[in-house]
């Protein structure tokens, strides 16, 4: 609502569930980057980077009609993700069209 408010027409998320976030903003007709968010660790939300990648890309897969959205793969920060996860990233970026 906010950013509603303070006319922000974009938004960037960056974290876990991103099918909540991609459903939010298309139902309050707001603008956004959803993040394929990838991290080492477990969460709630998944069991490690390949999880969280599978389902980062289910969630883009399922949202894939809506114009007000568009994807990123996001890996969390260098002291998050190893050296290898990167190299997935970037896989994962260049099979699928996403930016980082």
């Amino acid at each position: 609502a906010e950013c509603i408010r303070s006319g922000t027409t974009t938004v960037n998320d960056m974290y876990w569930f991103p099918h909540c976030t991609a459903e939010a903003l298309c139902e309050i007709g707001l603008r956004g980057l959803v993040n394929v968010m990838v991290i080492e660790f477990p969460s709630k939300y998944g069991s490690g980077p390949e999880d969280y990648i599978a389902k980062g890309l289910a969630s883009r897969e399922a949202m894939k009609d809506q114009a007000l959205l568009g994807w990123t793969v996001a890996p969390h920060a260098p002291y998050t993700v190893t050296d290898a996860t990167f190299e997935r990233v970037k896989q994962v970026s260049e099979e699928h069209g996403l930016p980082v």
